[in-house]
């Protein structure tokens, strides 16, 4: 699932707990090198409305916060004046309806949407994308940059967030970026981390924005969208190009697929699925997202301070290796095993801490 924020835009709240606003807006090129098109809703609203769940930062593991009353997508003619002005260019708008539960968390959200500034300003939706294409702009200031044109949408929540991904907020963030299908070379094809030079002769601070994000589409985490420094940008897997986006690479993807722990942990499954997408590409086989969170959480481990534990290290260490190691005919490991002398490690971890902290006592 990919999350997409926006300025909420509320248009008014009726009842002290019924709120309308714009969650999505349309015709507008985020910062994410997306674009959402009127239509893109339609389908998903007819067929799973009652699917479609209100959140607090897309926390599924959470009760929703407020029931939505209406979801429908809106003409330019009906969004806020302030969000016409701010983005000419818009052609359309999501607009949710919703009511605030009697709740501790949703009282929260609903303070922070009536408080004057509002503390809140807001919202995402979380969807999968189902049709899409992508496209080179050849003109204007965002000429050469590649961008998602999005068809189709299949929304699962809309949510209030503190800060977004877009544009339309907050681009200046960690993220994950989106899988773009630019083709891919013989899985034979060398590879070699790429350095600034493989995509342009200039200096990047001279870079526009446009040129930067054309850059990022190659990478799969960007520390800032659009990119501060070349040094932003992680999880390199396509062929350098200094026109548009270059295929992908086999030996880069798999690569790839072997340094996610570098990722914040928060970004690892999107980049996770990012990459699965490439595997499928390629017709292979991923691993299973379950052994590699194992490893992630591992290295996690390892890069504590362990030093008066050397065994439960070189234990750790070892694992990891196992883990790491190339798919055997037979299995090397059983994960359920794998599980025990795991937990069973934290365990020991824990035990010393504690006799550590009674001794200085």
């Amino acid at each position: 699932m990919e999350t997409k924020a926006f300025e909420s835009m509320t248009i008014g709240i009726e009842n002290e707990r019924e709120v309308t606003g714009i969650a999505a807006s349309m015709g507008v090129i985020d910062a994410g090198a997306d674009m959402i098109h009127k239509g893109a809703f339609v389908k998903t609203i007819q067929e799973r409305m009652d699917r479609i769940r209100h959140l607090w930062q897309h926390d599924m593991h959470q009760p929703p916060t407020a029931a939505i009353i209406e979801l429908r997508e809106v003409g330019k003619a009906e969004l806020p004046k302030a969000m016409k002005e701010k983005y000419p260019d818009v052609k359309g708008g999501l607009l949710v309806k919703r009511r605030y539960l009697e709740t501790e968390r949703a009282n929260e959200i609903l303070a922070g949407l009536k408080s004057e500034p509002p503390a809140l300003r807001e919202m995402s939706i979380g969807y999968d994308p189902i049709k899409w294409d992508m496209e080179e702009l050849n003109s204007g200031d965002m000429k050469g940059m590649l961008i998602r044109n999005l068809r189709e949408i299949r929304l699962w929540d809309t949510s209030d967030v503190v800060y977004g991904m877009n544009e339309v907020t907050d681009a200046n963030v960690k993220s994950a970026l989106p899988f773009k299908d630019t083709g891919v070379l013989d899985e034979g094809t060398e590879w070699a981390a790429p350095v600034l030079s493989d995509f342009t002769d200039e200096d990047f601070d001279d870079l526009a924005d446009a040129e930067k994000q054309r850059i990022t589409a190659h990478f799969a985490w960007t520390s800032h969208n659009p990119p501060q420094a070349f040094e932003d940008m992680k999880i390199p897997h396509h062929k350098p190009s200094k026109t548009g986006v270059g295929p992908a690479i086999w030996y880069g993807v798999s690569q790839a697929m072997k340094v996610l722990a570098d990722v914040p942990a928060k970004d690892r499954k999107s980049v996770f699925e990012h990459l699965v997408k490439h595997f499928e590409q390629y017709e292979q086989e991923p691993p299973e997202y379950k052994q590699v969170n194992l490893i992630w959480t591992i290295d996690d481990l390892l890069g504590q301070d362990l030093a008066d534990m050397p065994d439960v290290f070189e234990q750790l260490k070892v694992l990891a290796e196992t883990l790491r190691a190339e798919p055997q005919p037979e299995p090397v490991f059983d994960p359920q095993l794998v599980l025990t002398q795991k937990m069973n490690m934290q365990r020991e971890l824990e035990m010393r801490k504690r006799r550590l902290s009674l001794v200085s006592l």
